[in-house]
């Protein structure tokens, strides 16, 4: 947990060296190219030692025989907004693994936004 820890870092405040944490989240792994929810990991003699360098981002797994039970994980959250409650709240379940069901709603069922020029 101490050892392998994954960065996002913001795509412009992580490059800035006053405001390279702002924006950015981390969490404990688990993982290496052989499993799989693979995380590749820097070795030891690394800078930063045992870094997850890269993973993936999405996974899903897709059941073909009934789409609506096609499970999802995304790494982040569900807002890019930093003071948003949804910035990284879907981090911890992508870390450990979890997923969730994204169906299609039932038919003539909530809310429809149509966009017209």
């Amino acid at each position: 947990g101490h050892w392998h820890v994954a960065r996002f870092d913001h795509p412009v405040f992580g490059n800035l060296p006053v405001f390279s944490g702002l924006g950015g989240f981390s969490i404990s792994t688990m993982g290496d190219d052989y499993t799989v929810n693979r995380g590749s990991f820097a070795n030891s003699a690394a800078k930063i030692p045992f870094r997850h360098r890269h993973g993936a981002g999405y996974r899903a797994i897709y059941d073909l025989a009934d789409l609506n039970r096609s499970q999802f994980s995304v790494a982040g959250g569900q807002s890019g907004h930093i003071l948003s409650d949804h910035f990284a709240d879907l981090l911890p379940g992508w870390a450990a693994g979890d997923y969730f069901d994204l169906t299609r709603p039932a038919e003539n069922t909530g809310i429809r936004l149509f966009l017209r020029p």
